[in-house]
């Protein structure tokens, strides 16, 4: 059976979560995406991964939100997306 490298970091990340006893919020995509940005600050999320384009169309910035720490990947940062990242209170790597 084959599996890509990707899913397996998937895997070692939601079982990073779970050891140290934090909370996982997951759902069906087109739930959370409806209204992202009210999900993230209704479910108390602090800690946010998604990729660039995601963050530039659904959140107008870290600063509207609970976030501590927002992970970013898998394409090239725009400006605008730079410019959210800019929060002194918000980790965005």
């Amino acid at each position: 059976m084959y599996s890509a490298v990707a899913f397996d970091v998937h895997i070692s990340e939601i079982c990073q979560v779970w050891r140290l006893g934090i909370r996982l919020v997951s759902a069906p995509r087109f739930e959370m995406l409806a209204d992202l940005q009210n999900n993230i600050i209704r479910l108390g999320i602090t800690h946010l991964g998604m990729v660039p384009s995601m963050i530039e169309a659904t959140l107008s910035g870290p600063e509207d939100l609970p976030l501590k720490y927002m992970v970013s990947g898998g394409e090239k940062i725009s400006d605008a997306v730079s410019a959210k990242k800019n929060q002194p209170d918000t980790i965005m790597s």
